[in-house]
Formats: C-alpha cells, sequence, structure tokens
C-alpha cells in the first residue's frame, strides 16, 4: 500500500502498474503457448506413421511442454508481480525517508532550540538573581566589588542590558568611585566588540558563499541593531540571497534552496524589496522543487496545491449569495 495518496516517482508507478498487468498476461500466453506445442505433438503420439523410437521421442517433447508450460507460466506471473512488489516497497521507503527527514527538520530541530532557549532564559534569571542578590552583611569594599564583579560578569554572558543597570547602580551608589565611569565605558565597549565581531562575521560567510551563516550572522546582529543601521544590514543580506536563489533557480537547483527562499520571506518579506521579491517568488520556487506552492509539502505536480490545501481555500471561500439569504 503507496505511504501516502499523492502521486510521487510516476515513472515508477506507471513501471510497477505494467508489471502487475503483465504478469497474468505473460503467464497465460506461456500456459496457453505450452498446451498448443502439446497439441500440436499429440496427434503424432498415436500415429501409425512413426515408429516406437520416434513416437516416445515425441512423447518425451510433449511431457516437456505440458509440465514446463505451467512452470514457466508460475515463474513469469510470480517475477513480475515481485518486480512490481519491489518498486513499491523503494517508492514506501523514499516516502517514509522523506517524511522523517521533513518531521527533524520543521518540527524536532526547532522543538529543541525552543527548549535550549527557555532553558538559557531560566539559567540567566536564576544567576541574576545570584548576582543582584547582597550578601549577609559585606564590609564597604566588598560590596563594592561584588557590585564590580556583577557588571563584569553579565559582560561575560552578553547580558547587556542588566550589565548597564548594573553599572548604572554602581555609579549611582558610588558617585565618587573611580570604576563608576570605568565601568559603563566598559560595557559599551564590550558591546560595540560583540557587534563588530558580528559585522566581521557576516563578512565573512558574504565572501565564503555561506548561505546560512550569513542569515545567522544577520539573526544574531538583530539583537544589537535597530532603525536604519539594521535596516540597511536587511537590505545587503536579501539583495545577496535573491541573487542567490535566482542564479539556483536557473540551474534547476530549486529543491536545495527552496529552504532558504521560506527562511528570507520569513525575515525579510516584510521589510525590504528584494525580501518582498523573494516572497511572491516562493510558490514558483516550490513548484518547480516538486512541493505544494502554499505549505512547501510533496504532493502531486499535476495537481495546482496539494489536497490539504485545496481543502483549506474551499473552506475560506465565502457562501454563495443565495445561501447567505437563507
Amino acid at each position: 500500500m503507496p505511504a501516502e495518496s499523492t502521486s510521487r516517482y510516476p515513472t515508477l508507478r506507471r513501471t510497477r502498474t505494467a508489471l502487475r498487468v503483465l504478469a497474468p498476461i505473460v503467464s497465460t500466453t506461456a500456459l496457453l503457448t505450452g498446451l498448443t506445442m502439446f497439441a500440436r505433438v499429440a496427434p503424432r503420439l498415436v500415429s501409425l506413421t512413426f515408429g516406437v523410437q520416434e513416437r516416445m521421442i515425441l512423447g518425451a517433447v510433449g511431457l516437456g511442454y505440458l509440465i514446463g508450460a505451467p512452470i514457466v507460466a508460475f515463474v513469469c506471473f510470480f517475477l513480475l508481480r515481485a518486480g512490481a512488489d519491489l518498486i513499491d516497497l523503494w517508492i514506501d521507503q523514499q516516502i517514509a525517508a522523506e517524511k522523517t527527514a521533513d518531521l527533524v527538520e520543521r518540527q524536532l530541530v526547532p522543538g529543541i532550540l525552543r527548549m535550549c532557549q527557555l532553558l538559557e532564559k531560566s539559567q540567566e534569571s536564576s544567576a541574576a538573581q545570584t548576582l543582584t542578590k547582597p550578601a549577609a552583611e559585606p564590609t564597604a569594599a566588598e560590596a563594592r566589588q561584588q557590585a564590580i564583579d556583577a557588571v563584569v560578569e553579565a559582560i561575560r554572558r552578553e547580558w547587556w542590558d542588566q550589565a548597564r543597570r548594573l553599572a548604572a547602580a554602581f555609579a549611582e551608589r558610588y558617585p565618587d568611585a573611580p570604576d563608576a565611569k570605568e565601568l559603563a565605558s566598559r560595557v559599551e565597549t564590550a558591546y560595540a566588540r560583540k557587534v563588530q565581531l558580528l559585522r566581521e562575521q557576516l563578512d565573512q560567510a558574504e565572501k565564503a558563499g555561506d548561505a546560512e551563516g550569513l542569515l545567522n550572522a544577520r539573526d544574531r546582529l538583530s539583537a544589537y541593531l535597530n532603525g536604519t543601521q539594521l535596516h540597511q544590514v536587511d537590505r545587503r543580506v536579501a539583495h545577496w540571497m535573491a541573487t542567490l536563489l535566482r542564479a539556483a533557480l536557473v540551474q534547476g537547483k530549486a529543491r536545495e534552496v527552496v529552504g532558504l527562499a521560506e527562511r528570507v520571506a520569513d525575515s525579510f518579506g516584510d521589510t525590504t524589496p528584494e525580501g518582498g521579491q523573494v516572497r511572491s517568488s516562493l510558490p514558483t520556487l516550490r513548484r518547480s522543487a516538486g512541493l505544494c506552492p502554499d505549505c512547501g509539502q510533496p504532493y502531486d505536480v499535476s495537481l495546482a496545491r496539494c489536497l490539504a490545501c485545496e481543502a483549506k481555500r474551499a473552506a475560506k471561500k465565502p457562501a454563495p449569495a443565495t445561501m447567505r439569504k437563507k
């Protein structure tokens, strides 16, 4: 039984159907051929014009036809059916492998990432509480050093908002301390160094032609930049990605880059003209890759979209005027 109702691998499916249709035809033809050959030999067995030795030879030949024909018919029938079943089994295995890979890529990996993010946030909150919690009764020097260490630890963990608040609280509590202004500048210097590092990673990914690295670097930069700076980075990355996607589509590599196109459409579709172009061309790209233009799942390419998306569209269509009046 096929793994899914949509038609995949049409040539193999037609071959499988042809083998199943040919199996009884070939076996019946072999059986009838054997019986016909035996019928031609049978009259000679009782004819007096042939000697005893000749009739014995003809009898052996006729017996070979009579026994061999069913055996050949049986073998042909089951060989052809086995070939059809093997093709069906291979198609089911391929579809199952694709579904497993799609499940891991679209559901398992994002779920693990979300779990990791929640775990990191919980660890950050607990660590922040530990950093900001005052000691039992520290001396003035110990309290000041603890406040400085809290700022340093927040910088190390890249908790920039937390580091700024702690630096501001330190400057307010110890205005005459030599570290009051230094801590704030230290936070901003570390912040600027981190932004510069991410920009360098963006440049390196662009030079190396690493599309995934480029998008990852942009996503990390989006947490640091805003306004015009972020828009400039988005325009640059979206333009580069749009050029890559057009070249891949011309080269017939749509299936290899359809995931990147979906990511570009989600990230830049509403913010850049290039991202909007990618979003508008995403259905065509999916269809070129043999995927449903609406949901991106494998489907019967002879249809406009998969059956599930077609059902959703039909459900969203407004009722006829006569039905609304009733």
